[in-house]
């Protein structure tokens, strides 16, 4: 009689997961940098609080010679970068929490789980490991005895 036993299956590697995250931050950060410009003047339409915080923050940090030095990289755009900031830590916020409940409880072999035994909580569960344990123990012992013989 033959007995169909099921192949070992290799653990999936997951050595790319690291590459594919900051490939998706570099991406959410692109993706929030330019919907940043839009937002920012759909904002100083809508409402002139916002539009004379724009103009106080430019006006703020056009003060600062450093600010005026790098023109070049930052194209007096500010607030816009700001607003990118802002948005791209809430875009990632958010897809890191669904990441890590897609993830969650995933590992099938759940060895950390199996070797804490039953919660203490759970009194019969306990006692019943304690038995199992016991005969194990008793086990191992008769199996030494015969051994030394």
């Amino acid at each position: 009689m033959t007995r169909y036993a099921r192949a070992r299956q290799q653990p999936r590697s997951r050595r790319w997961w690291p590459i594919m995250g900051l490939s998706l931050a570099v991406a959410v950060a692109v993706f929030a940098y330019f919907i940043s410009f839009p937002l920012v003047e759909f904002g100083r339409q809508r409402s002139e609080t916002i539009d004379r915080a724009y103009h106080d923050l430019r006006d703020y940090f056009e003060r600062y010679q450093w600010y005026a030095k790098n023109a070049r990289y930052h194209g007096n755009n500010v607030v816009e970068i700001l607003v990118a900031a802002v948005l791209w830590l809430i875009i990632m916020g958010l897809g890191m929490l669904v990441v890590g409940m897609a993830a969650y409880g995933t590992d099938p072999e759940r060895k950390v789980v199996k070797q804490m035994g039953p919660s203490p909580a759970n009194r019969k569960a306990v006692v019943k490991q304690l038995k199992k344990d016991l005969k194990k123990l008793k086990e191992q012992e008769r199996e030494l005895k015969r051994q030394r013989k």
